[in-house]
């Protein structure tokens, strides 16, 4: 531990930061955890300021909403898909915690993100009691205070995600091993917090494993099979139900298939091939996404961008370094972790925020050994500011994202505030009809049939299948064959423009419009075997229904053709006009 505090220069013998006796002492370190108490509670009240206005089109939180559910009825399942399907993608563990949560306090979508915002609280709490026992109580302080204003964190503290609970179950994994003897306690409550981070998110796993090699790093046998058969009761069936179920499954609905994807690609590529391109892609994704993590990356300045990238890494692997002997199973899961991403099949800054807590500290410690490397007084000065720049930016965006959220207002179904993207407030208000107008027992095409069920109880077909059709006569046959009644058609899903509509279009004539959502959603109807694809659908009753000339099904689908040209509604950016784009299938 001294050798942690000399490099980083908050050795309070040497540098004078703080008093170790003394009534100065007391007063200041009394004074320090006041300013980390402020700091945690601004941290939840911006949080909760800033909260997602309401369950949307994501997915993620309304499908952990429902596996909650399933988990209170005694199973695992999909509960929006017809057929029900065993969940395989997600692990359990938010699930649990959110049916554990619901159980006690009620199911609401404010009342789960009352447990995110403070789960977050307690993980930056229990990071400071870590920091300052690992280096020192300035130190300590001075990182909670970066994390706590930092805008990804407080954003995802006002949502239903699994990379809060993770969060806090890496920050009791860290302060549970930064101890020099640690106890058994200690070891217990980190074997709980690593196993429970696998649980949690899929990722997490780099946690189990690197408690594993610290424990065999460091001779204890003993501990190393104890911590190893609650890993295969816990993580290792999850894990094994993934296995097995792979082979039936897709990319999007288990991991396992996600990771071995191309593999046997026809062409001819192979294992290490696939593995080469995914650590080259991935490496060079994550290296324009990570550093603005911390500092905001400047558009039109690559050079610039690339010189705070090299000296953000740099400092990151010295922090490391320097952290490796005291908090040598923290730095494993991190390292562990890297590799991990590098060969992932997805990539997404949202895999990286649950690491802050130690990204942060590891790139402060660095920046000052390396500062105190070219001269020795520079080591607080370059740490300080450093915190100052990333504190001040996150400052900045979490009172932007404050006032559009108070911009916002309340959250309606029937009537979906301003702030939201008019894509989404129209398939939501698709929703509020459906739920409103049709039979309990209409069966849905959806591509986004989690938020459409727990709104609504409807279910849906595997949307899979419905991809995978190709000409009419296939689509036609799968829609009746699984007596779908009724497609809600929007443009909230990159797939809906360019791959539905089409498979829509071609069979046009056996579909009805039974209502219209400006400006691109569409539920339509199908018509029963023996009746025309040309007369109109019966009127909707809404005020936003199509007008008379278009309730022709083929005439609606090539409107929205029309009104979706140039647009992406899935990444948010101009996409080439459709003439330019392959023909459909």
């Amino acid at each position: 531990m001294r050798g942690v505090r000399d490099n980083v220069g908050l050795n309070v013998s040497k540098s004078g930061v703080m008093e170790t006796n003394g009534p100065a002492a007391g007063r200041s370190s009394k004074v320090l955890v006041g300013i980390v108490g402020v700091a945690v509670g601004l941290h939840a009240m911006a949080a909760w300021s800033a909260r997602a206005i309401g369950l949307l089109v994501t997915q993620d939180d309304a499908r952990y909403i429902l596996l909650a559910r399933s988990l209170r009825s005694g199973g695992y399942y999909d509960l929006f898909s017809v057929d029900l399907p065993v969940h395989t993608l997600y692990p359990p563990g938010y699930p649990a915690l959110l049916a554990a949560w619901g159980a006690l306090f009620g199911e609401g979508f404010s009342t789960f993100i009352v447990l995110s915002v403070l789960l977050s609280a307690a993980s930056l709490w229990i990071l400071f009691l870590a920091l300052r026992r690992l280096v020192s109580q300035e130190f300590a302080t001075l990182c909670v205070l970066t994390l706590a204003a930092h805008s990804a964190l407080i954003l995802r503290a006002g949502s239903v995600r699994s990379e809060v609970p993770f969060m806090f179950f890496l920050a009791l994994f860290v302060w549970s091993v930064t101890h020099e003897r640690a106890s058994s306690r200690h070891l217990i409550v980190a074997a709980f917090a690593a196993l429970a981070a696998a649980l949690t998110r899929s990722l997490g796993a780099a946690l189990p494993l690197a408690l594993l090699l610290h424990l065999l790093l460091g001779r204890r046998y003993r501990a190393l099979v104890a911590v190893g058969v609650a890993g295969l009761l816990t993580v290792g069936v999850w894990q094994s139900l993934t296995l097995f179920s792979a082979g039936e499954a897709s990319p999007t609905t288990n991991y396992v298939s996600a990771v071995t994807a191309g593999w046997a690609d026809p062409a001819g590529a192979n294992v290490a091939q696939v593995v080469v391109d995914r650590i080259a892609r991935n490496v060079s994704s994550y290296a324009k996404v990570l550093p603005g993590q911390l500092f905001p990356a400047i558009p039109g300045t690559p050079i610039d961008n690339a010189i705070a990238l090299l000296v953000w890494t740099a400092a990151l692997v010295a922090g490391g370094m320097l952290f490796l002997r005291r908090w040598r199973p923290v730095v494993l899961a991190l390292a562990i972790t890297a590799l991990v991403l590098a060969v992932w099949p997805h990539r997404s800054g949202r895999f990286v925020e649950p690491y802050l807590p130690i990204i942060v500290p590891c790139v402060l410690l660095g920046s000052g050994y390396l500062a105190g490397r070219v001269k020795d007084s520079w080591r607080r000065p370059v740490m300080f500011a450093l915190a100052g720049l990333f504190t001040l930016t996150g400052i900045v965006e979490t009172t932007r994202a404050v006032r559009t959220r108070a911009d916002c207002g309340e959250f309606s179904l029937e009537s979906p505030p301003n702030c939201i993207p008019s894509d989404t407030r129209s398939f939501l208000r698709a929703v509020e009809y459906v739920d409103r107008e049709l039979p309990e027992d209409a069966l849905f095409v959806s591509a986004k049939p989690e938020p459409l069920y727990y709104y609504t109880g409807r279910q849906s077909i595997n949307y899979r299948t419905v991809r995978s059709a190709r000409a009419s006569t296939d689509m036609s046959a799968l829609l009746r064959e699984h007596e779908v009644s009724h497609v809600l058609l929007g443009s909230v899903h990159f797939t809906e423009p360019e791959i539905l509509e089409g498979r829509l279009t071609s069979m046009c004539e056996e579909l009805s419009v039974e209502a219209s959502f400006p400006p691109r959603t569409l539920l339509l109807a199908l018509r029963d075997d023996d009746a025309s694809g040309r007369g109109d659908a019966p009127g909707t009753g809404v005020d936003d229904s199509p007008a008379p000339t278009e309730r022709n099904a083929c005439a609606a689908l090539l409107g929205y053709r029309a009104a979706n040209i140039g647009h992406d509604f899935h990444l948010g950016r101009r996409r080439p006009p459709r003439s330019a784009l392959p023909a459909r299938p």
